[in-house]
């Protein structure tokens, strides 16, 4: 009943009736059904927005078997969102939502045994992790492993690997894995050098919304690599980067 009146297929759409249906679908024991409400009631959909019953639901789901549920305790518990910030358990849960079965949760758990000390890091598990995440077409598995394999995090540098890894993301639309490729595309790292192509990556990712994306493009329109000689337009650039939260191209900027 919840999931037509989220369709709205062949009865009117009712958001506030299917939230309530799926309240009551976890109240008789489906483990998916409190994950789902929860979702609903962080995101305010059809109800007041309610951080701490959400939190609550999704508890109720992990424990009841909703591998989703426990990934998104575990993504409530790294962020900090309405409740206090706790590493330790976030790696908890997403390692249970992985071991049920939850790609989403092996990604989380992948990259934060990967970014972190809190929880003491795995380079091995992590790599194990995010490998098997990317292989199910998961495009921020796929984005984060190429960063390692670029930097040399924990496995053996290879630009080329890390260059494919991109692209697999920049495909998915994973615009931070676009700008990562036009980065190795503009120094000729694991694939043949095209200043020209990296430019478009670049703009690519600054038109998303990416900082990185609009002060690489600034640089290239700065020094005319691959784009025309524009130092006006690359002073733009780095404004709108400066907008977009990157202090350094806020020195960059012109200041009004």
């Amino acid at each position: 009943m919840a999931y037509l009146l989220l369709a709205g297929k062949p009865i009117p759409a009712d958001t506030a009736r299917a939230t309530s249906f799926l309240e009551k679908a976890c109240r008789a024991g489906n483990a998916r059904s409190c994950g789902q409400t929860a979702w609903m009631l962080r995101q305010g959909r059809g109800v007041a927005p309610d951080t701490s019953k959400a939190f609550a639901l999704y508890g109720t789901g992990c424990t009841a078997g909703d591998a989703k549920s426990c990934t998104s305790l575990g993504y409530m518990y790294e962020t900090g969102a309405g409740i206090t910030r706790d590493i330790a358990l976030a790696a908890t849960f997403y390692d249970r939502a992985c071991t049920k079965g939850d790609t989403r949760g092996c990604v989380n758990l992948g990259t934060l045994t990967d970014s972190t000390t809190t929880i003491g890091t795995d380079a091995a598990r992590s790599t194990s992790l995010l490998t098997k995440g990317c292989a199910t077409k998961d495009a921020a598995a796929c984005t984060n492993l190429g960063t390692k394999f670029e930097s040399g995090r924990g496995v053996t540098p290879n630009p080329r690997r890390a260059a494919l890894l991109y692209t697999r993301a920049c495909q998915q639309n994973v615009l931070v894995a676009c700008v990562n490729l036009g980065t190795l595309t503009a120094e000729g790292r694991g694939v043949p050098q095209d200043p020209v192509r990296a430019a478009k990556f670049f703009t690519q990712g600054c038109d998303g919304g990416v900082a990185a994306g609009c002060v690489n493009l600034a640089i290239a329109h700065r020094q005319g690599r691959g784009v025309p000689r524009d130092t006006a337009h690359a002073q733009e650039l780095f404004t709108r980067a400066c907008r977009l939260g990157d202090a350094p191209a806020c020195r960059r900027a012109p200041r009004r």
